[in-house]
């Protein structure tokens, strides 16, 4: 189940008219109100603060609320929690969730499981939905009580037919899996559905995948697009991922490699690992479009920054093949030991392997491998010489790296690393 959130709060219940205490004016509520839709959150603690302090439970709420999150140019944890039992006390639900929130994390409060339970139980039995969901949380996780997944299950379902996304998504997915209840795959979809047509992205892309694969539900490529396009255009990576390869494959829809390429695109740049596989895959291949080693090397190196072993299998296959793009990202993965553990001597291969044929990223890497003394011995002519090479092949950062190094060295090492440059080039013209 989904961790609790600090502060999951419900606005549409925040500013809906409470009882109002015999002393207070409902025109300084309604400008209260006024002020925080404006967001003039300091005009609004202060209309609050003073209403709060004639006992009005809609302001001693949202009093605590305020100084609990910091609105209004203070925060105070411990006061907004005193603000928030006054307004709790007064049978506010709004109020007893906020309270068990800060109870199950312990902002404000000593955390205290069994407290969280008390407030999240309060409000729940007032049909407050999040709390409901919150104390299906709970008991499924067996915090402040027994660990009692039916009576979780109770209270997700509640908060599910109260319109909760969160709890009709995860109840899709209990009936999907088979955890908890028996496995369903036509009830997962009738709440994947209700969830999705209520607007929530990752229950646009579970029913769109759904009418993809006929789970649950008629099969209809057609629909499962549209769906998935919903989903698509609220960012959901997942979903622009499995879009774009509908597109890319033709898969029940029209076959559209530009299109299908937009969306793998995005769900890269949102670092969905198997997109960025496609799409180098792509550009490797020129699919959709312009073939382009280079970001061909660019994409499976970002998957491979995630451990994604296929991104590291593409990068070792294609340096093998002689790809230099590919050679030197892969270089950059044992440089760094993000894919892997580090291994400075694979590194420096790799990067000598497209040095040599000119890359001149590989020979500003190399040279500034030999600056540092990262893996070999620290050697300022051997910095020189390379940052001198990269830069001759149009580098600009080699340049300005090798007059820094120029500056910690003497006239005789400067001319000994330019001579060893002009050798080394001599030696890859003849070869």
């Amino acid at each position: 189940m989904s961790q609790i959130k600090q502060f999951t709060y419900i606005f549409v219940f925040i500013l809906q008219i409470f009882a109002l205490g015999e002393t207070a004016s409902a025109d300084g509520l309604e400008d209260a109100r006024e002020a925080f839709k404006k967001e003039n959150y300091s005009k609004a603690l202060n209309l609050w603060q003073k209403l709060a302090g004639h006992g009005n439970g809609e302001a001693q709420f949202m009093t605590g609320y305020m100084l609990a999150k910091g609105l209004g140019g203070l925060t105070n944890k411990a006061d907004g929690a005193n603000w928030l039992q006054k307004a709790a006390d007064q049978g506010i639900a709004e109020a007893q969730f906020a309270l068990g929130t800060l109870y199950a994390s312990g902002e404000g409060v000593i955390k205290d499981d069994k407290r969280a339970v008390e407030f999240y139980r309060a409000a729940a039995v007032q049909n407050f939905a999040e709390a409901q969901f919150q104390l299906g949380f709970m008991y499924s996780h067996g915090r402040g009580m027994d660990k009692n997944d039916q009576v979780a299950l109770e209270w997700i379902r509640k908060a599910a037919q109260q319109g909760l996304g969160k709890a009709q998504i995860l109840l899709g997915s209990l009936y999907l899996a088979g955890q908890i209840v028996e496995r369903n795959e036509q009830k997962a979809a009738s709440w994947y559905r209700t969830a999705a047509e209520g607007g929530y992205a990752e229950a646009q892309y579970q029913w769109g995948i759904m009418l993809a694969k006929g789970t649950g539900t008629t099969k209809e490529p057609a629909k499962s697009q549209e769906w998935l396009t919903k989903a698509s255009q609220q960012n959901l990576p997942s979903a622009q991922f499995s879009l774009g390869l509908m597109l890319i494959k033709g898969l029940g829809v029209p076959k559209d490699l530009v299109q299908g390429a937009k969306w793998i695109e995005q769900a890269a740049l949102a670092e969905h690992a198997k997109a960025q596989i496609l799409f180098g895959f792509m550009f490797e291949t020129g699919s959709g479009v312009e073939p382009d080693p280079e970001m061909s090397a660019k994409w499976y190196y970002r998957a491979a920054l995630q451990r994604d072993d296929e991104a590291i299998r593409h990068l070792k296959r294609n340096s093998d093949a002689g790809g230099l793009e590919a050679a030197f990202k892969l270089g950059q993965l044992y440089a760094s030991g993000e894919g892997d553990s580090k291994d400075m001597s694979s590194a420096i291969e790799l990067y000598t392997k497209a040095a040599g044929s000119g890359y001149a990223p590989a020979q500003y890497a190399i040279g500034e491998i030999y600056a540092r003394g990262d893996g070999v011995k620290q050697d300022y002519v051997e910095a020189h010489k390379w940052a001198n090479l990269a830069s001759a092949n149009g580098y600009m950062e080699a340049a300005k790296a090798r007059d820094l190094f120029a500056q910690l060295m003497t006239p005789e090492q400067i001319a000994e690393a330019q001579k060893r440059a002009r050798i080394w080039s001599v030696e890859q013209s003849a070869n």
